[in-house]
């Protein structure tokens, strides 16, 4: 029996969109119901240090990446799986990448 599926991943929308709809839910709950998980004085530097943190993290699973030659377009499927560097210690490295600096101030 033939398989005719294409070899992609099947997914919803594309990952800086759903980033896009988070921020702007978070912009709309902050407006309606403004919180403050943090004093302001302490707020700035955690967030500068989660956001430096995880441009870093998203530096690095990118070069790790273009050193497997594999894509980074979630719409292609990937050529080889990633297990150096800081897909060791994560699965979706990236993913952590980009969820985090809307984490920040």
């Amino acid at each position: 029996m033939q398989d005719n599926r294409r070899d992609r991943p099947d997914v919803i929308t594309l990952p800086p969109l759903i980033l896009a709809a988070t921020i702007a839910l978070g912009v709309v709950l902050n407006f309606f119901w403004p919180a403050s998980l943090l004093p302001s004085a302490l707020a700035a530097p955690v967030g500068i240090l989660i956001t430096l943190g995880a441009i870093a993290l998203g530096i690095s699973a990118t070069r790790e990446m273009f050193a497997a030659n594999t894509p980074l377009d979630v719409r292609k499927p990937s050529t080889e799986i990633v297990t150096l560097g800081v897909f060791r210690k994560s699965r979706n490295p990236l993913g952590q990448f980009r969820d985090a600096p809307p984490t920040s101030p």
